[in-house]
């Protein structure tokens, strides 16, 4: 079994007090998977001492507990919740419910839920957690919270993230997603009774030595008010697969080298269709960046299938010294 990212989904819900948000997932929960649920609350309305109760329920009656990682900002504003848990099989659904803390009940939230569908991923982080709490104006750009002496694993890690905000303007909180290197996995912004309020969800599959920051990327502005920052790594079991799409969010996060693009099959080269790949300015952060030859861009010929291989940087040329082998024809995605 190689490591993967089956599925991953995530939904968002604004309401005046307690209430509830779902996630249907495109496919039913396989057999011998794991899940990591990534959530979050926010609230602009008043400081409290406690953060809201939260609980997930599944389509088949499961109960789960994200809160077995959390994080909060100042005052309880913003709170971040991570878990991984063996799943019944099956399961297709996933509400994310909370209850205003008291003398909330009046209060304006927005909340979020991510659910990934792993394989081949350790369900126990090994307490390789991070959080930051967050107060006073900031660039989201400035942000980050890092795990110390992440082990690695054996074959690498699943990190996952959330960063949870109260900004000053709609226009910046809208601004924000995720940080270089990092694939986004849902947002959310959206004006809450005295400031906007965000949410968004990334993750990235890194290698032994990596040890990437948990950043996110937004406008200039120091227009951070409150907030807090999650983030968990979970140990990869088995190497990493060359696909694992997204649940309708993202295709493959795999990192495959850089390629020279052309416009015509070289002459005496046969024209092999290999499938789409997401063409990206520079390698992830933390991925080496093998060169693979030269492609061909666009559809697949007719009666071929058209699978999603990972993520490739287009070179003008090969690099020096290495060799130039014609690949095939793929589809940019």
């Amino acid at each position: 079994m190689s490591a993967s990212i089956i599925q991953r989904k995530a939904a968002f819900a604004t309401h005046t007090g307690s209430g509830s948000v779902a996630v249907t997932l495109d496919n039913q929960i396989s057999v011998g998977s794991i899940i990591v649920i990534a959530a979050a609350v926010v609230q602009t309305d008043g400081s409290e001492s406690a953060a809201p109760t939260i609980s997930v329920l599944d389509d088949l009656g499961n109960g789960y507990s994200p809160t077995l990682y959390g994080s909060s900002g100042q005052s309880f504003f913003a709170n971040a919740y991570q878990g991984a848990a063996i799943p019944q099989a099956g399961a297709r659904t996933y509400t994310l419910s909370y209850t205003a803390q008291t003398g909330g009940s009046g209060y304006s939230y927005l909340a979020g839920i991510c659910v990934y569908e792993l394989s081949g991923v350790s369900m126990t982080p090994t307490n390789e957690i991070a959080s930051q709490a967050l107060s006073g104006f900031h660039k989201i750009a400035d942000l980050s919270a890092t795990i110390s002496g992440l082990s690695g694993g054996t074959y690498g890690n699943l990190l996952v993230g959330i960063g949870a905000f109260l900004v000053t303007g709609l226009t910046d909180a809208n601004a924000i997603g995720a940080g270089s290197g990092w694939t986004l996995d849902g947002r959310d912004a959206v004006n809450g009774t005295f400031d906007p309020m965000a949410i968004v969800f990334e993750s990235q599959l890194v290698g032994t030595s990596s040890n990437p920051a948990e950043v996110f990327t937004g406008s200039a502005n120091n227009s951070e008010i409150d907030g807090t920052i999650l983030v968990a790594a979970y140990s990869l079991t088995s190497a990493i697969a060359g696909g694992g799409g997204g649940g309708g969010t993202n295709t493959s996060t795999t990192f495959l080298g850089s390629v020279t693009e052309v416009s015509d099959v070289p002459a005496g080269q046969a024209d092999v269709f290999w499938g789409s790949v997401t063409v990206v300015s520079e390698a992830p952060a933390g991925r080496t960046n093998p060169y693979l030859g030269k492609v061909k861009i666009g559809p697949p010929p007719a009666g071929r299938t058209n699978p999603s291989l990972g993520q490739v940087v287009v070179v003008g040329s090969a690099p020096a010294n290495d060799s130039d082998p014609y690949l095939s024809s793929v589809a940019t995605s």
